[in-house]
């Protein structure tokens, strides 16, 4: 196992030796795969891991992103990389109890059909005990929030914080007090979140900024100014509402009740864009984390028409079955490229092929294929 900060390998009997140091520089190990059970990682692994998810440390990232992206790795990441040396043992156990019995089977008379039945069913055994190791090492390859937990304090005791890894967005008792000047501008635009960890990252990464575009969520995030800048917004006649949400039927619903609830924009004639996951982008994707939920398949069941008569059949079934896809499992900058995509293909919404028109009562809804 390589030290991350000098990249000298340390075998299992240095780091044994060293007590958890490295060999070369005595940079502590964070974990050690021979002490670990179930699922096994390294501090390259680890550390790649954060690298990948911020960018080379250029962008805040969730919990949750992170929960996502170390999950998916463990289930594919090759044996080499956490130095299992038994990966090989099922297989080679199996071919000398071959060698054994078949020494012992030409020596005997037995029912030879059922004898090479059975070696040849040991063989297989063997080959798909190492197989499995390789492809999903560890008991069930499964990253529980949890452990997640563990592994980030045990990264942190011996390396520098994680500097990009947003803390879960709090509730704030007091409210904000903004400057007069500023409370009489408005944004033209506004992004809508469903959750507070999504408009947290948005706006840990600048993305206010960056586009003009204000961000709240749908619970009221962030707290201390949500009232003040809503009240901004409802000011401003040249609004446009967009909204980002996971593939469920929690977030499919949300775009009505922002269009219809008083709390948000129900008396007003607000252009709306749904720039939210949908479930027809993951219908015929098979390398996306859908996750099943018994919860959101009762939610679907009590969808209401207005919200149905906007979905096919099968996104409706696949709702239903309560599978869903979480903003969260896609990387930071996957996320504001889809934000980027979605407002980009509204600017000329009358005229866009890409966009599926909802009309309804006073204002409108669009709603823009921007997964990609």
């Amino acid at each position: 196992m390589k030290c991350i900060a000098c990249g000298t390998n340390n075998s299992l009997r240095d780091r044994t030796q060293n007590r958890g140091l490295c060999k070369q520089c005595q940079h502590p190990f964070a974990f050690e795969p021979a002490n670990m059970s179930g699922v096994k990682i390294t501090d390259r692994f680890f550390a790649d891991a954060i690298a990948d998810i911020s960018a080379s440390g250029s962008l805040f990232f969730t919990f949750r992103q992170l929960l996502y992206i170390l999950d998916r790795r463990v289930k594919k990441v090759k044996i080499s990389d956490l130095e299992d040396d038994n990966f090989f043992f099922p297989l080679i156990t199996s071919l000398i109890t071959f060698a054994i019995c078949f020494g012992w089977g030409f020596l005997k008379e037995i029912d030879y059909p059922f004898f090479l039945a059975a070696i040849f069913g040991m063989v297989a055994y063997g080959i798909s005990g190492a197989v499995a190791q390789l492809v999903n090492p560890g008991a069930g390859g499964t990253v529980t929030p949890e452990q997640l937990q563990e592994w980030i304090d045990a990264w942190q005791k011996v390396n520098q914080p994680i500097e990009k890894l947003l803390p879960k967005p709090q509730a704030e008792n007091n409210t904000s007090t903004i400057n007069r000047e500023i409370s009489s501008y408005s944004f033209d635009r506004v992004v809508i979140c469903e959750k507070d960890a999504i408009a947290q990252l948005l706006i840990a990464n600048n993305f206010h900024f960056e586009n003009n575009c204000a961000v709240l969520s749908a619970n009221g995030y962030p707290q201390g100014i949500f009232n003040t800048v809503l009240q901004m917004l409802r000011r401003n006649s040249e609004l446009k509402v967009y909204i980002l949400h996971d593939a469920s039927p929690q977030g499919i619903n949300l775009v009505r009740t922002i269009r219809t609830s008083s709390d948000w924009f129900g008396n007003q004639t607000v252009p709306i864009v749904d720039v939210g996951l949908l479930p027809r982008q993951f219908l015929s994707r098979f390398k996306v984390d859908v996750r099943i939920s018994q919860a959101n398949a009762v939610f679907a069941k009590q969808l209401p028409p207005i919200v149905l008569q906007t979905l096919t059949d099968k996104e409706v079934r696949w709702l239903q079955a309560g599978k869903f896809v979480e903003l969260e499992s896609f990387t930071p900058s996957k996320i504001v490229n889809i934000l980027h995509k979605g407002i980009a293909m509204s600017q000329n919404a009358a005229n866009s092929d890409n966009l599926l028109l909802n009309d309804a009562d006073t204002d409108y809804v669009y709603s823009v294929e921007n997964f990609g």
